[in-house]
């Protein structure tokens, strides 16, 4: 039987709403997935090259002299040769991170009995991890700036991805300005449109006005690439270690053929067998014991599911967690660190030589304060804004001690 309702005739929480306290239970709790396992390894371990200038300019030895040879007695002796040399020249890219408070805002929040949280911290801190997770979303591109690519079907608002890999690593989100073209006309179908809904599951991204974007079309965070295929992003492991011919440092493959990565791109699954082969290219390559390897998750499981009951395959013996520098826990390949990390390429698996990647910039991320203050006030409005910024560029001083592994099967990182 439902219990009767009674209409209240004294005092009644609607009588007395206007009064009554909202409890804001803390401390805030972040939904984002700052974890850069990546960036941190390389800025703990790799050879930071602190610089003025604006290039970097690394001298190879690329060849041996060809006067050598073996001779009877009378004969003519080998014609002299020399040794060969190229350059490779890395040109700093400058990132910036930037945020803006109102004056209102930074007085009201100034203590906890204002505000849950104090504006001026949360958009300071979390500005740095916002620029330090978009700098490790760089380290894996390829150089071209492209953070996704158009699929067929999309609308005059919805644009079709051909995967939903950046939005499930939230590279794409509500709120982000982006522009969508080729790489020679990068604003070509839309510029500067902002992120007002996404569908992880559909693989879309929805804006006021798209362009109607062609399959085959790039989508670009707003103005990081200019036209004439020019990228104003960093050099990626993509692109150092890529999976298929690249210009690096001004060298391209056909120039150079010490100059290229060891490949590994049948369209196959990913085994331990591919992993032991790549190993033995890299020894052949005379690559140095600083090797570690780096993949998703997918590409971590699959490794860990080819283990029997025992912990034995092929002869390798599962060891215990190893730590690495930077503060992650992994586990080892034939005495290699394999790194699964969310922010890696699906369906790759990228074996680095630690000693040959290098990282050219002119220091950490700072603040601009030449003028001695952070925070700048916006002329004419009660606001003040503030500006982090890295000049920086991620070169090698050798390609072919690296190697890197497609495989097929991997759809969700994981």
């Amino acid at each position: 039987m439902a219990a009767s309702v009674v209409s209240p005739t004294g005092a009644s929480r609607t009588l007395y709403d206007a009064v009554l306290k909202d409890f804001y239970y803390g401390p805030i709790v972040k939904q984002l997935n700052d974890s850069t396992p990546l960036l941190q390894r390389l800025e703990s371990t790799t050879d930071h090259v602190d610089m003025s200038g604006r290039q970097a300019v690394v001298p190879l030895w690329t060849g041996r002299s060809p006067g050598k040879g073996w001779r009877l007695e009378g004969e003519q002796l080998p014609t002299s040769g020399a040794q060969v040399t190229k350059k490779a020249v890395y040109t700093l890219k400058s990132a910036y991170g930037s945020f803006r408070l109102t004056g209102h805002v930074i007085r009201f929040t100034r203590n906890d009995a204002g505000a849950f949280v104090r504006a001026m911290e949360t958009e300071m801190n979390g500005i740095k991890s916002d620029v330090a997770v978009d700098l490790a979303r760089v380290l894996y591109g390829d150089g071209t700036a492209v953070v996704a690519t158009v699929a067929a079907g999309s609308t005059s608002t919805v644009i079709n991805l051909t995967s939903n890999e950046p939005l499930v690593k939230g590279q794409l989100y509500v709120g982000l300005s982006i522009d969508v073209g080729s790489l020679a006309t990068p604003e070509s179908a839309c510029s500067a449109q902002t992120i007002t809904a996404v569908s992880v599951s559909g693989a879309t991204i929805t804006v006021a006005a798209s362009g109607t974007p062609a399959a085959g079309l790039f989508v670009f965070i707003n103005d990081n690439a200019n036209a004439g295929s020019v990228s104003k992003e960093a050099t990626g492991l993509q692109a150092i270690i890529s999976s298929v011919a690249t210009t690096v440092g001004g060298i391209t493959e056909a120039s150079e053929p010490l100059w290229v990565p060891q490949r590994d791109t049948a369209a196959s699954a990913l085994t331990v067998d591919r992993m032991l082969q790549m190993r033995g290219k890299l020894k052949q390559a005379g690559g140095s014991m600083n090797q570690f390897i780096v993949s998703d998750d997918f590409g971590l499981r699959t490794f860990w599911n080819a283990h029997n009951d025992s912990g034995v395959v092929k002869g390798i013996r599962y060891n215990d967690p190893v730590n690495l520098e930077g503060g992650f826990e992994t586990v080892k390949f034939a005495g290699s660190p394999l790194i699964g990390d969310y922010l890696h390429p699906w369906g790759k698996m990228h074996f680095v030589d630690g000693d040959a990647l290098k990282i050219f910039n002119t220091g950490d991320w700072a603040y601009l304060d030449e003028d001695g203050r952070i925070l700048k006030q916006v002329a004419g409005f009660d606001a003040w804004e503030g500006f982090l910024v890295r000049d920086l560029e991620v070169g090698t001083n050798r390609r072919n001690s690296s190697g890197v592994i497609t495989f097929t099967g991997d759809t969700t990182g994981v």
